[in-house]
């Protein structure tokens, strides 16, 4: 027997799919996924996988992680703060050039407030 999805993302899924009025139908439109498996999802006989977290993060507008930890795919995995995983969603949509060029400039300001910090410490002592 397959592992079933919690029931509070069960419930979650659900909320999600009323406040925008979708039918699975709908859902399985948007998302690209089977009617099949959202309803075996929706019944409790099998449980998410990430690429259809994914898929619900896409079309809810939501962070791949933030619909992983709901579907608890994602329990394990250190927490950081809203901005930081919906920057990290928008990241990972981009070219990887272009995901180059941003670490690079915000390691730069990473080393510039750690100078900073460095100087302010040392003024004090």
């Amino acid at each position: 027997m397959m592992a079933s999805a919690n029931d509070s993302f069960i419930k979650w899924l659900e909320s999600e799919m009323a406040e925008r009025d979708w039918k699975q139908a709908d859902l399985a439109r948007k998302t690209g996924i089977s009617t099949g498996y959202i309803s075996q999802i929706l019944n409790g006989v099998r449980t998410p996988g990430t690429q259809f977290t994914k898929a619900l993060a896409r079309v809810f507008g939501m962070s791949d992680i933030e619909v992983m930890r709901r579907a608890g795919l994602a329990d394990d995995l250190p927490k950081f703060s809203p901005v930081i995983e919906a920057t990290a969603s928008m990241l990972n949509d981009l070219p990887e050039e272009d995901q180059e060029d941003i670490r690079a400039m915000v390691r730069a300001k990473w080393e510039r407030a750690q100078r900073k910090k460095k100087q302010v410490s040392g003024a004090k002592s």
